[in-house]
């Protein structure tokens, strides 16, 4: 559908603007796509809030090597559905 023919280009630039939308207005990241490793230890990533399957919010980190992500009170693992950052962490 998004071909090299002017409605093609068109049609795609339109997905993309719109796609941009949504997010603006939609803070929360797929778990396939990892939050930014911590400049100071790279193998975790920087504070996080993660949603859990059961609706509840933790901050947490991931940690690369163990591709998984901690919830950091509660020093477990959890069954996460989605990430975003931190009200005051993203520059």
């Amino acid at each position: 559908i998004f071909n090299d023919t002017p409605v093609g280009k068109a049609l795609k630039e339109g997905f993309e603007a719109a796609y941009r939308i949504v997010r603006a207005h939609n803070p929360w990241h797929e778990v396939t796509e990892l939050p930014p490793p911590y400049e100071q230890d790279p193998y975790r990533s920087i504070e996080i809030l993660i949603l859990t399957a059961d609706g509840n919010i933790y901050t947490g980190v991931y940690v690369y090597e163990e591709k998984l992500f901690i919830i950091l009170n509660r020093r477990s693992i959890a069954k996460e559905i989605g990430w975003t950052y931190l009200p005051e962490g993203k520059s």
